[in-house]
This record gives structure tokens, C-alpha cells and sequence, in this order.
């Protein structure tokens, strides 16, 4: 009922953004001033939808537009999304995913107008002081001076007192900040995580650490936050991770920046089509798993006893003295029409004393793999993988492959999907060329390049699937 009630103001909101260019306006020191000292706030950021459905170019979607066009003007002028609409998430985050409260805040022009758009919808407007609200559910929507609210939460709660409470916190404007500064990025989707109170909120096992190590976790998490920024560009989807990290925990980042070792010349022969390759400075992981997550180890020795043993014999950091921290693997080969069963490259560093560990290991595999084991490196292969090659052959999209961190590449081109079979609402996936991704101690990006560089990707993709659109539109009573 909610979701039917909610979808028309959505849309009329989203339409709404369709029209005119960003300014810069009093709402984002709301949305600071809200974030601000609120521990119960663990991630938040803003979706441009302005942008979005510009650049999916919807006036020349047949009937959609008209569809649009008609909603936009049932809007009115009563919320203005020249602006991105914020978010703020609330938790702790269940084992979904889901956050425990979404707040969502616009800029109001008119609230009279907003009540009489929101009655029309079915909902009941009810006046407190200076606020219209309408509280139903799990949905509370308000109305106050030049600011409107959101709220949904999964658990009973007062709409009406939620409401309250969030324009306080809204109104309580505070200096500007770091939180106003990440709120400031501009992209189509961008989303902030505070370090600190998503740890502190979260349901795990950090209350069985000793006082003194969550105590040091906290202050490492304290002014720590990432950021991620969604775009849809001209010939790629661009997903990039910005690591503001305190020095402290910057400091105990467990990647190498720069890898020392050539992964792709320990990945055997063939035509990799997939790739993936890490590289840990196994010293800093080791020590991190020992002071945070002490559960890892234990549930290693649960898995085999040899790994049981061997980390009782080994003594102090024995993880560090079997794993050297690089690895990597391949997918090679090309696939058959309607299936494709992959040959595999891949190889693990070996520490020092690591060797008879992994001996012992591969005279008791049952999987299928051929192993060669050497004092530095667990090399392993399906048999026959890569015999279409003398070498290892890595498509151009892996320039960066296993240059440090965490990195890694899809050639879907050179895959040939089409040759899988796969059903008509997966031809999205024919206008990708290839697919990249790194990670290292200061962030990261996951690209998806499309083979047409020229058009924006959202235009793209609704003109592959413009027939099934008008089928949807045909299909809806409005």
C-alpha cells in the first residue's frame, strides 16, 4: 500500500528534476547540519536525478516523455529538485543490507502545494505548529519552511515525532565541515560512509575485542570516511571509491601500493578473458587480523587440522610465514556456442616456511587441478588450460592488471557472450566491451566500458530496450 501511495510523489519528483540547472541553495546546510553529531547516521550523499534523466535523453523516449510531461506539471511547483535529492541512512544495517531508517530530504517551494499533491495521492495530511506532515506506515513525510522530509523505517515507530525530531537537527545550522564538504561532490549517485559510526552501530563480534583494542578501532575510525561517486558517462559506467582515512588508520592499510612481483608472468598460457590479482603486505594483515578479528584464525584451524598444526608449530605470525601475500588467477580459453566450461591460471605466494604445508595440502586434493609447488609459489591449472597459446596473452583493457592492491579485468567482448544464449533481457550486456577494477589503500574504481565511446550509456541501453519500455508504458493504467 505504502509503495502505492509513494510511487506517483517519486515520479512526480523525479520529473521535476528534468527541468532546470544545480544551484547552490540552503538545503545542503540542512542535510549537514542533520548529519552532523548524529551518531545513529552511517552513510549518506545525494542522487542528481537532474543529471540521470538527462543524460538517459527521456524526451526522446515515445510516450514515456508525454507520460513525464504531464506528471511534471500534476508536480507543480511545490518541491524543487534543481538540486540532487540527499539521503542520509540510518543504523545499524540488518543482515540484508538494509539500514535500519532512510531519511530524504528536498528543498520546498511551496507546502501548501506539496500537502495538496501528497493529499491527492491518498495520503492524510495533519498540521503541527509550523510542520505539514502525513505520517502512514512506515512512510512520514513533512513540510517546514523551505525544507521537506522523509522518513521510512522498517520497525513501528511516530512518524510525527521522527518528523520533529529530524527538522531540529536540520535547523541546529553548525560551521562547515567535513561532512558538508563530502556532501558538496557532485555526481549522478554519490555516497558517503562515516567509519566511525558504522562500526560503532554495527551488530558484529567487536564486543568480544579487549577494551583496549576496540577502544584503539574507534579511534582509528574517528573523521574516517569513504566516498563513492556513481556516473553514467559517454561509453562507461565509472563507480570510483575516494579513502578520506585518519592517519592512524591509513597507516594500517594492508595493501601494496606497488606490487614487486610480476603476477602475469606466474599466471601460465593462454588467452585470459578474466583476471583477477591482490597483492597483501601480509606483515600489516596478519597484525590487523591478530588485534581485530582474532575469529579468523580460529576459524582456519577449524577447516583442516594440518592448517590446525601448522599454526600452533609455526609460533608468532604464522599466516606470514605460509602466505607471501600475492596471488592472482586467469580464465582462458573461449567458449563453445551455449556454454562455456572455463580453463583456469592461477598462483599463490608461498612464505618461507610455507612449502610443506601446501605439499601436504596437494597430495590429499580431490579437485582436479594440476599443482607445481616451489619454494616461492603454488602454481595451479586445469588440465590443458591454456594450450591454445605458448604465453599468456592479457587483452589491452589489462594494462593495469597486478600492478599492486587489488585489480582485475572482464574482456566481455572477448568472450563473446552472444554465443551463450543467454535471454533477451541480458542484451545489455552485448554493448559492453570490457570491465576493469582496482583497489589499493586509498581508494578505488570499477569501470565498464561499452563499445560505443560516443553516447552516453543510459541513452544506450534504453534504446536496446525501448520496445519492451513502450510495452511497460502500453501496459500502465494511468
Amino acid at each position: 500500500m505504502i509503495l502505492r501511495k509513494i510511487v506517483p510523489i517519486i515520479m512526480g519528483l523525479m520529473l521535476f528534476a528534468a527541468c532546470g540547472n544545480k544551484e547552490k541553495a540552503p538545503l545542503i546546510d540542512s542535510v549537514s547540519a542533520f548529519i552532523q553529531d548524529n551518531e545513529q547516521i552511517v552513510a549518506f550523499g545525494s542522487v542528481d536525478y537532474n543529471s540521470i534523466l538527462e543524460k538517459a535523453e527521456y524526451k526522446s523516449i515515445p510516450k514515456l516523455s508525454e507520460i513525464l510531461e504531464t506528471e511534471l506539471k500534476r508536480m507543480g511547483n511545490s518541491i524543487d529538485i534543481k538540486k540532487p535529492i540527499y539521503v542520509a541512512l540510518e543504523g545499524p544495517f540488518d543482515s540484508n543490507g538494509n539500514p535500519k531508517a532512510v531519511y530524504a530530504f528536498f528543498d520546498l517551494v511551496n507546502a501548501d502545494s506539496l500537502a495538496e499533491r501528497l493529499s491527492s495521492s491518498g495520503l492524510f495530511i495533519e498540521t503541527d505548529g509550523k510542520m505539514k506532515y502525513s505520517a502512514d506506515g512506515d512512510l512520514a513525510i513533512g513540510a517546514k519552511g523551505k525544507l521537506a522530509i522523509l522518513i521510512t523505517k522498517k520497525e513501528k515507530y511516530d512518524g510525527k515525532i521522527a518528523l520533529q525530531e529530524a527538522f531540529k537537527k536540520a535547523e541546529d545550522t553548525k560551521k562547515h565541515g567535513k561532512i558538508y564538504d563530502l556532501l558538496k561532490k557532485e555526481g549522478d549517485v554519490v555516497m558517503s560512509v562515516n567509519m566511525e559510526n558504522l562500526y560503532s552501530s554495527s551488530n558484529t563480534d567487536l564486543a568480544k575485542l579487549e577494551e583496549s583494542k576496540r577502544k584503539e578501532l574507534f579511534e582509528m575510525m574517528k573523521n574516517s570516511f569513504t566516498q563513492t561517486t556513481l556516473n553514467f558517462e559517454k561509453g562507461r559506467i565509472a563507480l570510483k571509491t575516494d579513502n578520506q582515512f585518519s592517519d592512524a588508520l591509513q597507516k594500517r592499510m594492508v595493501f601494496n601500493d606497488k606490487s614487486k612481483v610480476k603476477i602475469e608472468d606466474k599466471l601460465g598460457t593462454g588467452e585470459a578473458k578474466i583476471g583477477i590479482a591482490f597483492d597483501f603486505n601480509m606483515e600489516k594483515l596478519e597484525s590487523f587480523l591478530d588485534d581485530f578479528a582474532p575469529d579468523v584464525k580460529k576459524e582456519l584451524t577449524k577447516s583442516k587440522p594440518e592448517i590446525a598444526i601448522a599454526l600452533m608449530v609455526l609460533g608468532d605470525n604464522p599466516l606470514t610465514k605460509i602466505f607471501s601475500g600475492y596471488g592472482g588467477g586467469v580464465i582462458v580459453g573461449s567458449p563453445g556456442m551455449g556454454s562455456f566450461v572455463p580453463d583456469v591460471n592461477f598462483n599463490l605466494g608461498i612464505g618461507k616456511e610455507g612449502k610443506g604445508i601446501f605439499e601436504l595440502l596437494a597430495s590429499q586434493k580431490k579437485d582436479d587441478y594440476e599443482y607445481t609447488i616451489t619454494n616461492t609459489d603454488l602454481i595451479g591449472k586445469t588440465p590443458g588450460a591454456g594450450k591454445e597459446s605458448n604465453k599468456l596473452v592479457l587483452p589491452a583493457c589489462a594494462k593495469d592488471f597486478g600492478k599492486g592492491g587489488f585489480t582485475g579485468f572482464v574482456d566481455v567482448k572477448g568472450l563473446n557472450v552472444q554465443a551463450f544464449g543467454l535471454p533477451s533481457q541480458f542484451n545489455a550486456i552485448n554493448l559492453i566491451d570490457n570491465i576493469t577494477f582496482e583497489y589499493n589503500n586509498k581508494g578505488g574504481e570499477f569501470i565498464i566500458n561499452f563499445v560505443n565511446k560516443d553516447q552516453n550509456v543510459l541513452k544506450q541501453t534504453i534504446d536496446l530496450y525501448l520496445k519492451d519500455i513502450e510495452k511497460t508504458i502500453n501496459s500502465l493504467s494511468i
